[in-house]
């Protein structure tokens, strides 16, 4: 047997998203999220673990915008929380294409309810996020009922892709 696995998302781009998120002061773009305010911009995310996981972590595809005239074509630092807990402070993204970081975050969860949060913290440039992924592992032989949504596929044939999210809880809980 293996482990199982939950994957909960933010796609900004327009993709999939199964996390119930909310924003303060960011602005919607085409294909994703544009934070300006450092110490206001902020996104969040409320999730729920149905078992203590073995891992968790979290993926951010994200950037710093650019800006030919500033040292280093401009920077933008970002403060992540999980459950008011600091887990990176001042982030640097460090990056004027999409890039995506990755951060443990197994000793910051628990089982039930857990918030995720995005926090502008500085910079000279905007932030830009486009996608939140969060990974759960739960111990392997986990009893985990499994809820399957269909989700077409985008060739001509219009056959189907199942993706399988894991909850010992009903659709009406999520």
């Amino acid at each position: 047997q293996q482990a199982v696995e939950q994957r909960m998302t933010a796609d900004f781009s327009g993709g999939e998203s199964t996390l119930e998120v909310t924003r303060s002061e960011v602005d919607a773009q085409q294909d994703h999220l544009v934070f300006r305010k450092p110490g206001a911009s902020t996104v969040s995310a409320r999730f729920f673990l149905p078992l203590a996981p073995t891992a968790m972590a979290a993926e951010l595809e994200h950037l710093s915008a650019t800006a030919d005239m500033l040292p280093h074509r401009g920077t933008s630092t970002i403060s992540i929380l999980v459950n008011g807990s600091v887990v990176a402070e001042n982030l640097d993204v460090g990056s004027h294409s999409f890039a995506v970081d990755r951060l443990q975050l197994a000793k910051y969860v628990h089982v039930g309810r857990n918030s995720f949060e995005v926090r502008m913290t500085g910079g000279r440039t905007a932030y830009w996020l486009k996608r939140i992924d969060l990974l759960a592992t739960f111990p392997t032989g986990a009893a985990i009922d499994a809820k399957v949504e269909r989700q077409a596929l985008q060739d001509a044939s219009q056959d189907y892709a199942v993706v399988v999210s894991r909850s010992t809880y009903t659709d009406e809980d999520w």
